[in-house]
């Protein structure tokens, strides 16, 4: 998602460096321990999750922040301390609640352009499905050579960064979706039809 707000610096710093890691690990321990409340199940699992939410989670907001600098904004990343709490606690109740809302792309020099915020908030979603097509790669290819870990990375990966890109697109304030529609229609279904698709497909099979 992408939020407005008075920024610092151009490029990155110290703080925003800090953020997304400490995001990336909060909501990839939270993927991995969710409702399992087994330790070796968790240590399992986690070098998977790893990579797939924070290839997923890190290339997604920095393709927000990449394609708002190229327009001549400033634009950084910030945590959500609050919402990163709350994962790791429904996490550690043993929920299988995943509150998936780290923090935030802020950009400076806000305008009304509805085609330059349209581009901008497409950018993180279209990277997920960018994404989700090479770890359909990996797992077919894996599959061939039946390599269960390269397997289940790109099983995992395709799933998370579909699920993740249709939820984004999906046209509700303050989700990338709603600019996107307003810039484009056409633009937003030809990104949201598909990912919606791939992302609900195993529920309607």
């Amino acid at each position: 998602m992408v939020y407005v707000r008075k920024s610092y610096a151009i490029g990155f710093d110290f703080i925003e460096i800090r953020d997304l890691l400490i995001s990336w690990l909060v909501i990839s321990i939270a993927f991995s321990w969710r409702g399992l409340g087994n330790i070796n199940l968790f240590m399992e699992l986690f070098p998977i999750i790893l990579i797939v939410v924070g290839t997923a989670f890190i290339f997604h907001e920095l393709a927000h922040k990449f394609t708002a600098q190229r327009f001549g904004s400033i634009a950084f990343y910030r945590a959500w301390y609050i919402g990163l709490s709350l994962a790791a606690f429904l996490a550690l109740i043993g929920s299988g609640i995943i509150f998936a809302a780290p923090g935030a792309v802020y950009i400076q020099n806000h305008t009304s352009d509805l085609r330059r915020n349209g581009i901008i908030s497409i950018a993180g979603p279209l990277t997920n499905a960018v994404l989700a097509f090479l770890f359909l790669i990996v797992f077919f290819v894996a599959a061939g050579i039946q390599n269960s870990f390269l397997t289940l990375l790109g099983q995992m990966g395709f799933f998370v960064n579909v699920f993740l890109g249709a939820f984004n697109m999906l046209p509700i304030f303050p989700l990338d979706g709603s600019k996107v529609i307003r810039w484009s229609w056409v633009a937003w279904a030809s990104l949201f039809i598909p990912l919606a698709i791939l992302a609900f497909f195993p529920f309607i099979m």
